[in-house]
Parts: C-alpha cells; structure tokens; sequence
C-alpha cells in the first residue's frame, strides 16, 4: 500500500527513505520494501524489523495456530531465538506484538523441553549386568 501509495507522489521514494529512519514507522517502510531489498542490503536491526513483521503479518492473517506450526518447524532453541527476537522487537503494532506475546511466546517460553528419541540406540535390558571386557 505505501509503495502505491509513494509511487502517485513526486519524491515518494525519498519519502519512503525518510520513513525507513522513522521509529514507529521504519519497520512498516521496510516490509513494504522487503521484496526490493536483497539480504546484504539491510542492517541486522532491519532483518529482525522484517523477520517480526513477517511472523506478525502471520499471525494476524493465518492465526496464532498458523505462527507456532511455522515456529514448531524450527529446533528449539532458534524458536525460543525467534520468539524472543520477535518480542523484543519493539515492532510499532502494538496490539499485534501483545497478541504475539500472549498467544504464541508464552506457550512456546513456558513449555517444557520436549525428550527427544535416540536413534540408532540397541536396545538393552536394564536387568541385565553389563558384560565385561577382557
């Protein structure tokens, strides 16, 4: 919307570079632009802007169920990275990022470590003494 909306005014694009450096508004500048800009071409702070944007805009159109199957995908500890990354963002959709912290990081922070199965592990009697070397 704001590239259309940059693109019927003389100097949109300045004015969306402007926008960029706008607190509050510089994160939805640059999701706007997220599909110009190549991965070298944004700050660490603009890829974790668009990286918040991106789970947001999820979880307002897909649904808090939607963000954690994406998240569930990922080992745990990059969910709880990206959980946290995304909660201390300081994204300027308020309401969102409260959702977000509610219904997506709580469940995900507080949940307990899942036990993960060992493969390839012979299966071992536990009454059995072990056998010795010799």
């Amino acid at each position: 919307m704001l590239n259309v909306l940059a693109g019927g005014i003389p100097d949109g694009d300045e004015l969306l570079a402007s926008l960029l450096r706008d607190p509050e508004l510089g994160p939805v500048a640059l999701l706007v632009q997220k599909r110009d800009r190549k991965p070298d071409e944004v700050s660490p702070e603009e890829a974790a802007w668009l990286m918040a944007g991106s789970i947001l805009e999820l979880l307002e159109v897909g649904g808090p169920d939607a963000v954690r199957a994406q998240l569930e995908e990922l080992p745990r500890p990059q969910q709880v990275d990206v959980v946290r990354a995304v909660c201390d963002s300081s994204y300027p959709a308020r309401g969102t990022l409260e959702d977000f912290r509610a219904l997506v990081a709580e469940p995900i922070l507080s949940a307990p470590p899942r036990l993960r199965a060992i493969r390839n592990a012979s299966p071992r009697d536990p009454r059995r003494p072990k056998r010795r070397s010799r």
